[in-house]
């Protein structure tokens, strides 16, 4: 059982992100780790699909795992003065939808608001969710 709590804009500041197919994208992610929370973690959610968990990484640690089919070649979690990013390279159709950030403790999860990655050619909205 886990507890899913959404939080401010100040976890992903970024709404949306615009790209091209084959283009390499940051996404950011401001969850500050120094509290309580043991690790940052990734979801992307493409409607019909389910959200899917991508990649997490412990807190004080440099590496990081990936899930779910999604490459390690592709996207890679990486922090830098305090701020969680994932990069996803080369960037595919399958790619679009909106992606979540996540700082976990225990059982609690406190997600971000989320960022839409739209790709030029590509029909996907958040309003689709509805």
């Amino acid at each position: 059982l886990f507890v899913f709590s959404s939080d401010e804009k100040r976890y992903q500041p970024d709404t949306t992100v615009t790209a091209k197919i084959g283009d390499n994208v940051t996404l950011k992610c401001n969850a500050d780790l120094t509290t309580n929370f043991s690790s940052i973690s990734w979801f992307h959610l493409k409607p019909p699909k389910h959200l899917q968990y991508i990649v997490g990484m412990f807190k004080y640690s440099t590496h990081f795992t990936v899930h779910g089919g999604f490459s390690k070649q592709r996207f890679k979690l990486f922090t830098s003065k305090g701020i969680h990013y994932l990069q996803i390279l080369n960037t595919e159709d399958s790619d679009s939808g909106i992606y979540y950030c996540g700082a976990i403790s225990g059982l609690l999860i406190r997600i971000g608001n989320g960022t839409s990655l739209d790709l030029e050619g590509i029909l996907f909205h958040p309003s689709y969710l509805c």
